[in-house]
């Protein structure tokens, strides 16, 4: 399969032992101007980013970057002092259906509504269950796609007010902790940066209590609509149920 590539590695730590802290002897081994990916839990993005940062490496982090935005605004200050890259992953700008809308999106007209919905079966809370609403939530792990893709689409907008709702029960019925959400929603308003009068609503849903039997392991959709310059409202939407089977509707 690999054609006789290796497949060997070195791993820190040692397979028979626990070191939180094991990231730094592996950083700490590659040379200045070598990348590191990072796909760990969201609390730890941003040490072990700025540690790679500060010994001059390329880092790639798996979104959310951080879960603070003085965390975030460090992160870009000691890049630039360091003089490296630093590329947060999220991938849904490259998924065909979304990228396709984005791009035809940003001709369309002034920005007025994005809805979006994300979820994953119960399932995922087992797997998760060892950070699951203690270290995170599921709006950091699946809103973050919708967000930025809302953002990439109307670059000439700005969030100003942020507000959000939570259902609760399913997920501690499933053995997480107490504070442990179902499904989050936030709603922002968006303004226009040149034209502070022109509002925009952003609806963004994410839930990882979805059916079991559903036949779907990610659900993933959105809307939006644009008011065009004569005043007619344009409408996008882009839904993905299942891998390797897509829908576009312009």
């Amino acid at each position: 399969m690999y054609n006789g590539l290796s497949t060997s590695f070195e791993s820190y730590p040692a397979d028979d032992k626990v070191d939180a802290n094991a990231y730094k002897a592996a950083i700490d081994a590659l040379e200045p101007g070598s990348a590191i990916t990072i796909f760990t839990p969201d609390t730890t993005h941003y040490e072990i980013a700025l540690y790679a940062i500060r010994r001059k490496i390329h880092v790639l982090i798996t979104k959310p970057a951080t879960k603070t935005l003085d965390d975030h605004l460090e992160l870009l200050a000691e890049s630039r002092k360091h003089n490296v890259f630093v590329f947060i992953e999220h991938h849904k700008r490259f998924d065909p259906a979304y990228s396709d809308a984005r791009n035809k999106a940003r001709k369309l007209g002034d920005f007025n509504y994005f809805y979006s919905y994300m979820s994953q079966p119960k399932s995922q809370l087992v797997t998760f269950k060892a950070w699951a609403g203690k270290d995170s939530d599921i709006s950091y792990y699946l809103n973050s796609h919708h967000v930025d893709i809302c953002e990439s689409m109307v670059p000439e907008y700005t969030p100003v007010k942020v507000t959000a709702s939570a259902s609760k029960g399913a997920a501690i019925e499933l053995g997480c902790v107490e504070e442990t959400e179902d499904t989050i929603t936030l709603m922002v308003e968006w303004r226009k940066k040149e034209e502070p009068s022109k509002v925009a609503t952003g609806v963004y849903t994410a839930s990882w209590t979805a059916p079991q039997q559903a036949g779907v392991h990610s659900n993933q959709y959105f809307h939006c609509k644009y008011i065009e310059i004569l005043g007619r409202p344009i409408q996008t939407n882009s839904e993905k149920k299942k891998k390797k089977k897509e829908r576009f509707r312009f």
